[in-house]
């Protein structure tokens, strides 16, 4: 401390108090002060940070906005939760403008980063509106608590890359060289967005016209690419756009996990509840997350696995909020954290012994913006690719194997074929053949991982094979290695396993593992619906905010309506009848949703341990 403020004092005799780099020195000292709680002297330091920032960079920009959220925190931290309010508002404003201006141009990684710097200001922000609503029952931060869900939640689940691949080998010469032009100019922008009035007077830098300039980019890049103009057109959304959404008998709800700023390594839940009539959303809290993440998931998952009766879930994960809902039958929800993990149509009332799959339709959703945003229209053509059976060791009989086959659990062999898998695969094949459609099989060596990069937008693509999700402790060495891209990027450690995947291949050709990262860039753009038809491809690594990263999530990036997935590993038989009773009825023409309900209802009548029929879940719109 004592060297910070000789800093301060040296900063100030060199360059002044007006300078950039002094409201540095001033910002590091309030910061320093507020980590040693001493939150008088910290409230003093940051309100002269925001002075000074406001003054010499302007309240646009990023350093201002960190100087406000610095004071806003000591607000908190105080218990003044009136000038905390009043802090956070701008703040949140400003890291949304930062997203609207420039976070379309970044890439996946960029994307990553960018939101990582950002994302503890919107989680701090929560825990202040949840606790200020405990208190007060302000519904104006009710609205924005919503709001801010609306625009933020899984904000890095996008085709960004997908588009600027479909782009860049369109063969459109000009359509590319125009869509560079954008890039440079986006990349300007956030780069000059950093600079203080002072230089950017200096350079003679005019942020107004470049903003101008990089808009006029976009109208023509939407004018002459679909899938361009579909990533920037998302208008500004609000509670009460989904609550316009709603029928009677509706429920929009956005589940949230929530680190308390104040208590190191304490995590609570806050479900959103928007019903139709009600004046502001309803909010209900888990407050021990911790204790549901640990010890109520195994619990549940050991139920699951040993076949036991869950007497504990439904009042654990359930039972509460169940009370909040009014007469809400279909429950449009979007998960967060350990609920990503639970499906809620296997929990049990223990005292009326009925199943919420009885009681409610539950419809799982990304973001509940989707109950507001137009849908993609899906092709009218009856088209499916059927993927099984596959050969996954080529018939290898020169006793050589993968070394990688180890990680997805085949100790020292072959990967075994799953014979089940040809039986469901001709099923399928029957049922749709006889709607007169379109049907692509694809089984041994024709499974490949060649041929499933080739389809271009089925209607269904259904997957039946191994699937796999290799955690940080199958991982562990690796992950002390920061280059080690593979394993640090949880889509490269998630996938399904078609033909070869257990043979050895010549440097550069497919190796038969389709990874989640690889699966984004599926030709997906017009179909409704992917079924992963394996075991615990619902899996990933969990992701505060943003869901599952998995094969869930790149099928949904890849541009699929809906993806349906399991959660735990899947009985043969149980599946196959699954999925057979589920696409008659689908093709028989009901909704896709509701087809798949009645089919689990009935399955359950014959299996009634959900290990049997309640593996899978449909995810999407």
């Amino acid at each position: 401390r004592t060297s910070s403020i000789r800093v301060r004092a040296l900063t100030e005799k060199t360059l002044g108090t007006q300078h950039p780099s002094y409201a540095t020195v001033v910002s590091n000292l309030a910061a320093l002060y507020q980590d040693e709680a001493e939150y008088d002297k910290a409230e003093k330091f940051w309100k002269e940070s925001v002075t000074l920032r406001r003054k010499i960079l302007g309240e646009d920009h990023p350093d201002f906005a960190r100087s406000l959220y610095g004071l806003a925190g000591v607000y908190f931290a105080t218990g003044k939760f009136p000038q905390a309010k009043e802090s956070f508002g701008p703040v949140i404003r400003n890291y949304q403008n930062q997203i609207d201006h420039y976070f379309s141009s970044l890439s996946e990684k960029e994307k990553s980063s960018f939101y990582n710097r950002i994302k503890p200001v919107f989680e701090t922000y929560q825990d202040f509106c949840i606790q200020t609503i405990a208190l007060t029952k302000d519904n104006d931060l009710k609205e924005q608590l919503y709001d801010l869900q609306l625009s933020t939640k899984a904000i890095l689940l996008n085709a960004s890359n997908k588009v600027r691949t479909a782009i860049l080998n369109s063969g459109d010469i000009e359509l590319k060289e125009l869509y560079k032009e954008w890039q440079e100019s986006k990349e300007n922008l956030v780069k000059f967005y950093a600079y203080s009035h002072e230089e950017l007077e200096r350079q003679h830098i005019n942020i107004p016209d470049l903003e101008t300039r990089a808009n006029d980019l976009e109208k023509k890049l939407s004018a002459r690419s679909a899938s361009f103009g579909q990533q920037f057109n998302k208008q500004k959304l609000s509670w009460k756009d989904v609550q316009t959404a709603l029928r009677p008998d509706e429920a929009a709800i956005e589940i949230i996990r929530v680190r308390k700023k104040f208590v190191p390594d304490s995590i609570y839940y806050a479900a959103l509840i928007v019903l139709p009539g009600e004046k502001a959303p309803k909010i209900f809290i888990w407050p021990n997350g911790r204790k549901l993440e640990e010890r109520g998931f195994k619990y549940y998952r050991n139920a699951i696995k040993f076949h036991l009766k869950d007497t504990l879930s439904y009042r654990h994960f359930w039972g509460p909020l169940s009370r909040e809902l009014g007469i809400a039958r279909t429950l449009f929800i979007s998960c967060d954290g350990v609920f990503n993990k639970i499906n809620f149509n296997c929990l049990q009332d223990p005292k009326t012994k009925t199943w919420i799959l009885e009681n409610y339709n539950v419809r799982l959703l990304s973001n509940t913006r989707e109950l507001v945003e137009k849908a993609v229209v899906i092709s009218s053509m009856p088209s499916a690719s059927i993927f099984g059976y596959a050969d996954f060791n080529l018939s290898n009989t020169t006793g050589v194997k993968r070394e990688a086959t180890t990680r997805y659990g085949f100790e020292g062999g072959d990967i075994p074929m799953l014979p089940a898998t040809e039986k469901e695969v001709n099923l399928l094949q029957d049922v749709l053949k006889q709607k007169q459609w379109a049907v692509q099989t694809f089984t041994l060596k024709e499974a490949s991982e060649e041929n499933i990069k080739k389809i271009n937008n089925p209607k269904i693509l259904h997957i039946a094979t191994h699937g796999f999700f290799l955690s940080d402790l199958d991982v562990k060495e690796e992950l002390e290695s920061e280059d080690n891209d593979y394993v640090q990027n949880p889509l490269f450690r998630s996938g399904i396993l078609l033909a070869g995947a257990g043979a050895v291949h010549k440097p550069g050709d497919e190796d038969g593992t389709l990874t989640a990262y690889e699966a984004m860039n599926l030709a997906l753009d017009h179909t409704d619906l992917v079924s992963l038809s394996a075991c615990e491809t619902g899996l990933g690594e969990v992701r505060n905010g943003e869901g599952v990263y998995g094969l869930q999530r790149s099928f949904l990036v890849a541009g699929a309506r809906t993806v349906m997935m399991s959660l735990w590993q899947v009985d043969d038989a149980a599946t196959q009848e699954l999925m057979s009773n589920f696409y008659k009825r689908w093709m028989e023409g009901a909704d896709k949703f509701k087809a798949f309900q009645e089919t689990q209802k009935e399955m359950k009548q014959r299996y009634d341990l959900p290990f049997y029929w309640g593996a899978f879940i449909l995810i999407g719109n």
